[in-house]
């Protein structure tokens, strides 16, 4: 298989037409293997669950130390997607509230 090369601006770039001879850092692009792109779409997914990079960063430390599908892998997962959903009720809470207090000024 051949590596996915994407531009700076993470652009897939049409393969037949790259000569990969070249110097993989030459000419705005960059090769990556498959691992690179399945990591970059998990972080993708993570960002999207309001996850920072810091907090990815250090499940992906968890998967490096301990291996993938591991048992401590899953538990550090599920206690910050856990602790993340607790902080969004929060949020959500404080939310509802000034809406409640909006609702209440424009009724009057």
């Amino acid at each position: 298989m051949l590596p996915l090369i994407f531009s700076k601006n993470n652009s897939p770039v049409d393969e037949s037409r790259t000569n990969y001879q070249q110097d993989s850092k030459k000419a705005n692009r960059r090769m990556y293997q498959q691992k690179d792109v399945d990591d970059f779409l998990a972080i993708k997914e993570m960002q999207s669950m309001g996850l920072s990079l810091n907090e990815i960063q250090l499940l992906f430390d968890v998967k490096r130390n301990n291996g993938c599908g591991t048992k401590e892998l899953i538990h550090h997962t599920i206690k910050k997607l856990e602790e993340k959903r607790r902080e969004f009720e929060k949020q959500e809470a404080i939310i509802q509230q000034q809406k409640n207090k909006l609702t209440s000024l424009s009724v009057r």
